[in-house]
């Protein structure tokens, strides 16, 4: 393996397209000569001793190392609409961690960033990213560290283009191994189990959704009966906009009011609806209690100890996770008041303590939205939420991400990638606040987030930051009557289409049935084709058994 040390300011791989894929690039759905080509969902934030191949065998890049000091002398050919994956491992020749970014430079000069990584000496980082292309146009890949004076090591790189028919087929076939279950049905005669029954009509009807989808909740669903039946109708969990938070529960110290929450809370359990704990402490200097800001370290301490047990006392066991201290990587209100760096952690093991075992999150913005934001990449995510772990004796912490995008069009490119890193740590993934700046094509990307989020194997839940007109939010879900907006008619299209329709099947001759179904609750009957008696059960359809195993269901009629 032949690596070199490059001593620049910026690392310029000027990429080549082999003639034979000329081809490809005049014909966007035969891309590697191969429409069904899989996406690799592989990353890792181990620092490797050696770095592992390049995934797709390196792509469209037909050299993936340096060879005889002279880099890729060859331009990539970028083409309006492909989706492009890029992944490469780097690390620093020596000092400290080093920030390292992709990106695309384009032949007017312009950059786009794809992805970036905290590489450090010694071992080999994954960088992992990409970008939707929206030019056709000649290319350098570039790799530049944040400090300029940086000498950095890349090797076994890959550049993997997709159709965005491919990327739909990506997303369409995870759902059906993440989200679905083949369900196999043996009907038998009751009275003579050796007896299979052929012909025998089996309805099948989903009365409850597994996954987490839902919507944000404001206190302007208190006593308001056309905002109650519009959500109650709809979703199953929520997030409450501010009502939880310390500004709310306690605007004069010492004077808590919590009858907005509780409320809430009342309602949300009479129909069903699971509530995200949002939030115990935020971490942003403009968003807390007016009377903090006079405290000094010790009357802090002793008002921060008396929140967290307030709040997660009050609404323990009615919350199905917390996020404990928000926006933890932008922010350090609390730490730099309280002259420590320790703040997280402290609360984070109190929560422990206080939650009854109710799941704790952490919950930040920029981290799947946009690879430009320092703060809060994967890898600076991954290295604080272990840091916070580090005081719970190891215990799981959620990564919750906000996911509030920009009304530009999303890089899905990067999002999918940032899912990949982070799911790597095997903890529980939310999209906690999802939303899009007003823009002509908001519709259009909220979908395509939304569908991307759905589909990730690592993702186990979604709320959406909008609502009805009253809430006044980025994103408008229906109209001061109460009737959908075009996203509100998105979000009805897709709850519809993420769950199973009423299944009304026959048994074959052997009284078999096979079905692919949406995890959730289900009612089935089957009526015996003789005699016209039935047999009716509930069945619980999860994700417990390994995605390729069928579910297998013996019904005796």
């Amino acid at each position: 393996m032949m690596k070199r040390l490059l001593d620049l300011k910026l690392l310029v791989f000027s990429l080549s397209l082999i003639a034979t894929m000329n081809a490809t690039f005049s014909n966007s759905s035969n891309i590697q000569g191969n429409v069904n080509q899989d996406y690799d969902y592989f990353a890792t934030t181990e620092c490797l001793k050696e770095p592992l191949p390049a995934q797709y065998g390196g792509g469209i890049i037909t050299e993936t190392k340096s060879v005889n000091g002279s880099v890729f002398p060859k331009r990539v050919q970028l083409q309006d609409g492909l989706y492009y994956v890029l992944s490469a491992w780097v690390q620093a020749s020596e000092g400290s961690e080093k920030i390292i970014t992709a990106a695309f430079k384009h032949s007017t000069g312009a950059v786009t960033e794809a992805g970036t990584v905290v590489a450090s000496h010694g071992c080999w980082s994954m960088l992992k990213g990409g970008i939707v292309a929206n030019v056709t146009t000649p290319a350098d890949i570039i790799f530049k560290a944040e400090d300029p004076s940086a000498q950095i090591w890349v090797d076994n790189v890959s550049l993997q283009p997709f159709t965005e028919e491919q990327w739909r087929s990506h997303q369409e076939q995870r759902i059906s191994k993440v989200r679905k279950r083949m369900i196999r049905l043996n009907v038998r005669d009751a009275n003579d189990n050796s007896k299979t029954l052929g012909g025998a009509k089996v309805t099948i009807k989903q009365v409850k959704q597994h996954f987490p989808f839902g919507c944000s909740m404001t206190k302007n669903i208190v006593n308001n009966q056309q905002y109650q039946s519009w959500f109650s109708s709809r979703f199953r969990v929520t997030t409450f906009r501010n009502e939880m938070k310390w500004y709310d529960n306690e605007p004069s110290q010492g004077q808590e009011n919590y009858a907005n929450p509780d409320y809430m809370v009342n309602f949300a359990q009479t129909h069903g609806i699971s509530i995200r704990g949002h939030n115990v402490f935020w971490e942003d200097p403009h968003y807390q209690p007016n009377w903090v800001y006079g405290l000094n370290s010790n009357q802090l301490w002793d008002a921060t100890n008396k929140r967290i047990n307030s709040v997660m006392s009050r609404y323990k066991g009615k919350v199905i996770s917390w996020d404990v201290v928000n926006e933890n990587l932008h922010f350090r209100f609390f730490d730099d008041k309280l002259g420590n760096n320790g703040f997280s952690g402290i609360e984070y093991a109190k929560a422990l303590q206080l939650a009854g075992g109710t799941p704790l999150f952490m919950n930040e913005y920029n981290t799947v939205e946009d690879g430009r934001d320092p703060a809060s990449l994967p890898q600076n995510y991954i290295n604080k939420l272990r840091q916070i772990q580090g005081s719970v004796g190891g215990a799981p912490i959620g990564i919750g991400l906000q996911s509030h995008f920009s009304g530009y069009q999303p890089n899905i490119v990067y999002m999918r990638s940032a899912l990949d890193t982070l799911g790597a740590t095997r903890m529980p993934i939310w999209l906690t606040e999802v939303d899009v700046k007003p823009n002509p094509n908001q519709v259009q990307y909220f979908e395509q987030i939304l569908r991307e989020g759905y589909a990730h194997p690592a993702v186990e839940g979604i709320v959406m930051w909008a609502g009805p007109a009253v809430d006044s939010y980025d994103m408008t879900l229906a109209d001061n009557s109460f009737s959908n907006t075009p996203a509100g008619n998105l979000v009805d299209k897709l709850l519809n289409e993420w769950k199973s329709g009423v299944e009304e099947l026959t048994t074959d001759d052997s009284g078999l049935l096979q079905v692919s179904l949406f995890h959730g609750e289900y009612q089935v009957t089957v009526v015996h084709p003789a005699t016209n008696s039935s047999a009716i059960l509930s069945v619980d359809i999860n994700n417990k058994l390994p995605e390729d195993e069928s579910f297998e269901m013996h019904i005796h009629v």
